[in-house]
C-alpha cells in the first residue's frame, strides 16, 4: 500500500502541475477561451485539446474509483465561463487554491 501511495503522490504532483499550467493559460487568455468555448453549445467538449486534457487526466487518475468521470469533472472547474463568473467574487488566489484542493481530493484512493 505504501508503494501505491507513493505512486499517487507523484501523480498528484503531475495533476497539480497540469491544473496550475492550464489555470495560468486560462487567466492570460480568458476572453478568447471564453468565446471559443461558447461558440456553440458543447463546443468546448468537441475540440481536440479538450479530448487530450480528458485523456491525460484520466490516465493520471487511473488508480481512482472513476477516472473517466473525474477527468471530465476537473476540467469543468476550469471552464472559462466558470472561472469568469467566480474570479470577481473569489479572486485568483482562492480559485487557484480551490482547484488544487479539488485535484487533491480527486486523487483519494478508491473505496475498498
Amino acid at each position: 500500500m505504501d508503494r501505491h501511495r507513493s505512486a499517487l503522490a507523484a501523480v498528484d504532483e503531475r495533476l497539480a502541475a497540469f491544473i496550475k499550467a492550464y489555470f495560468d493559460y486560462l487567466l492570460e487568455h480568458l476572453d478568447l477561451v471564453r468565446m471559443s468555448e461558447a461558440d456553440a453549445p458543447g463546443a468546448r467538449y468537441r475540440v481536440g485539446a479538450y479530448r487530450f486534457w480528458h485523456r491525460h487526466t484520466a490516465i493520471l487518475l487511473g488508480a481512482t474509483s472513476d477516472p473517466e468521470h473525474t477527468s471530465h469533472a476537473l476540467p469543468a472547474a476550469l471552464s472559462a465561463e466558470h472561472v469568469s463568473a467566480l474570479l470577481p467574487e473569489l479572486g485568483e488566489k482562492r480559485l487557484r487554491a480551490g482547484l488544487l484542493r479539488l485535484a487533491r481530493s480527486a486523487m483519494q484512493l478508491p473505496d475498498q
